[in-house]
């Protein structure tokens, strides 16, 4: 899972730019795995066109964040939580 840091100004400038690239390029949904695998979004893209529009996108983020964040989660572990989460959400409270 990765994600980034920022004050309100830099995710400002971040959203018009990341906007106007997946407009340009008809993306609604990015997630990297997609890219790779060329699903979603992203089904039918050369690799020309991936490597030209995450060159484009590491450029807006490094341009407008403060920093990124990466965490690691075993399968088993994101399991056992996402289940544990979903019973709790499911779960009436009074």
């Amino acid at each position: 899972m990765a994600g980034f840091v920022s004050n309100a100004r830099q995710w400002r400038k971040y959203e018009k730019r990341a906007g106007a690239l997946f407009k340009r390029y008809g993306v609604k949904v990015f997630h990297a795995i997609d890219v790779r695998r060329g699903h979603g979004d992203f089904k039918g893209w050369t690799i020309d066109r991936k490597i030209q529009f995450l060159d484009e996108f590491q450029h807006i983020i490094n341009d407008t964040l403060e920093s990124g964040v990466v965490s690691f989660i075993r399968d088993e572990d994101y399991e056992y939580y996402c289940g544990s989460l979903l019973a709790k959400k499911s779960t009436p409270r009074f």
